[in-house]
């Protein structure tokens, strides 16, 4: 049985929004380890306009991922712009379950 993008899903409050100069963080669930290290597994962030177009100050984001070593990826990354962000998580170049996820990000209150 071959392992497909579909069977793998992410959790966490990073894929819904945070703060912006705050990393934000959630957990990729893909029960394969060293995706990492063959390049199948891959995040994007984009900062987008209210459009879903690249928003004239954005572009991607980087984001850290780790593998944890028993087939989960911990992401994180720092928005340094508010508004809405799309979180592209792909497997073999294709999304992953919810995928892209809408994140809205908000001016830190410090």
């Amino acid at each position: 049985e071959r392992f497909t993008a579909g069977q793998m899903t992410a959790t966490g409050d990073g894929l819904v929004g945070g703060w912006t100069q705050t990393p934000s963080q959630f957990l990729v669930h893909g029960r394969l380890k060293g995706l990492l290290k063959s390049k199948k597994l891959t995040v994007a962030i984009m900062h987008v306009g209210k459009d879903r177009q690249p928003a004239a100050t954005g572009g991607e984001r980087p984001a850290k991922v780790v593998d944890k070593a028993d087939g989960t990826y911990d992401v994180q990354y720092t928005s340094v712009e508010a508004g809405l962000h799309e979180v592209a998580v792909l497997y073999e170049e294709q999304h992953i379950q919810g995928s892209p996820f809408q994140a809205m990000h908000k001016v830190s209150p410090d």
